[in-house]
């Protein structure tokens, strides 16, 4: 069964069963945990590599392992949920290519890094400042594009909502 099919299927389910809106508000707060709780396991995998000879080395390393796993994991998803999992073409190889290096390699093997020199609760809330950015960028190089006040609004109260639950020292944020 076709992915679409599956998701029409449940979306249709949906409509009819509040219980699975119930389940789905579950899988979200799971979500929201195990994808908040990745800051406090990079800095419990740092502290076990607290060698200075490998401070940048042993975070890119450990970073690496994650993604070797987790790639594993989503290469398997990804071929079991679709007939097309794999790039065909050329451009496809090279955005793949560019996607891995820059969103995935990059991205991770600086806050990897980034995370030997603050706590998890800082390097979350920092994280946390990547829509406020984006939203920043986006209104210097697309003009045309608007962010409602309800958007604005949304906005704030996520990144609130995350300095709320981290509960950040402010001595933290500027350094030591």
């Amino acid at each position: 069964m076709a992915v679409r099919a599956r998701f029409r299927k449940l979306h249709s389910r949906a409509v009819r069963r509040p219980r699975v809106r119930y389940r789905n508000l579950l899988l979200f707060c799971l979500l929201a945990a195990v994808w908040g709780s990745a800051f406090m396991a990079i800095k419990a995998g740092l502290g076990t590599l607290a060698s200075p000879a490998y401070f940048y080395e042993a975070p890119v390393l450990f970073a690496a392992l994650r993604f070797d796993v987790a790639g594993a994991a989503m290469l398997g998803y990804g071929a079991w949920a679709t007939e097309r999992w794999r790039p065909r073409e050329r451009i496809e190889w090279l955005l793949v290519a560019v996607g891995a290096v820059f969103i995935i390699a990059g991205y991770h093997s600086l806050l990897f890094v980034g995370e030997r020199g603050t706590t998890s609760a800082a390097a979350a809330v920092i994280i946390s400042l990547s829509p406020v950015l984006t939203t920043a960028f986006a209104r210097a190089f697309l003009p045309d594009e608007r962010l409602t006040a309800l958007g604005v609004v949304g906005m704030l109260l996520g990144l609130v909502g995350v300095a709320v639950l981290s509960r950040p020292d402010p001595g933290n944020l500027v350094g030591s």
